[in-house]
């Protein structure tokens, strides 16, 4: 696209706005994901499998000294599921942080729901297994993984996928293969990925691998060690396991 084609107040507030909303994306990186950034549009995915929530950005206009654009994002509220989809001005009142922000929180609520028993045993679970793997350093979450890690989590993320397909005691077939293919995605946006939202992904598949009763740690243990991930992964079982 050739910006010449657009007046500088326009292309000054897509910028201020667009880099809010990425700032926004960075800080909430465990749930929030960017999968389009171009052509004077932002779009914006919750990472949770199963649920089509996105908000996006497109469409600027300079009219009667505003700018606007249009603006989609599902859920629409607290009371509706519906496509919120309308032109929003964007001003000093930051109109568009605003709208994301009450987006954002919707998917937190839905982040704390737990109706049933087994959700909170499966939100424990995603928690301990997040400290688990610890070979992903906190204070570097907001970056990529090192080429050398990202290597042998690709080799560590096949070999659990070979591991649950020739393992035949989980009788929920449609949630095992749902596990595998995440896992097979997971391993292709590896690079495309921050530290922080690798550890919350890993997190959330093995500790579903383990709710379904599949004797995966001393696995994870065993062929950790083999691509060189063996103490940290045991140490980090000791707390899972309670020490």
């Amino acid at each position: 696209m050739n910006y010449a084609d657009y007046p500088v107040v326009l292309l000054e507030n897509v910028q201020n706005t667009f880099q809010k909303l990425r700032n926004k994306v960075k800080e909430n990186d465990d749930i929030l994901r960017i999968v389009k950034d171009e052509n004077l549009e932002l779009k914006i995915e919750y990472t949770r499998k199963g649920y089509d929530f996105k908000f996006s950005v497109a469409n600027p206009n300079y009219s009667n000294n505003h700018v606007s654009f249009k603006v989609l994002h599902l859920p629409s509220s607290n009371r509706e599921k519906g496509l919120f989809n309308m032109p929003i001005i964007s001003s000093s009142k930051e109109e568009i942080l605003n709208r994301f922000n009450h987006w954002l929180n919707i998917l937190k609520k839905y982040e704390n729901i737990s109706i049933h028993p087994k959700d909170k045993v499966l939100r424990d679970y995603e928690n301990r297994f997040f400290q688990v793997f610890s070979f992903l350093d906190d204070k570097s979450d907001d970056k990529a993984l090192s080429f050398k890690n990202r290597t042998l989590l690709n080799i560590f993320i096949d070999k659990t996928i070979g591991f649950l397909v020739a393992d035949d005691s989980i009788e929920d077939s449609e949630e095992k293969n749902e596990i595998i293919e995440e896992l097979k995605e997971l391993n292709k946006y590896l690079p495309q990925l921050t530290q922080g939202q690798i550890k919350k992904r890993i997190a959330v598949l093995y500790s579903r691998i383990y709710f379904q009763g599949v004797d995966i740690i001393n696995w994870i243990v065993k062929e950790g060690k083999s691509v060189g991930f063996g103490q940290i992964l045991i140490e980090g079982f000791k707390g899972l396991m309670g020490g």
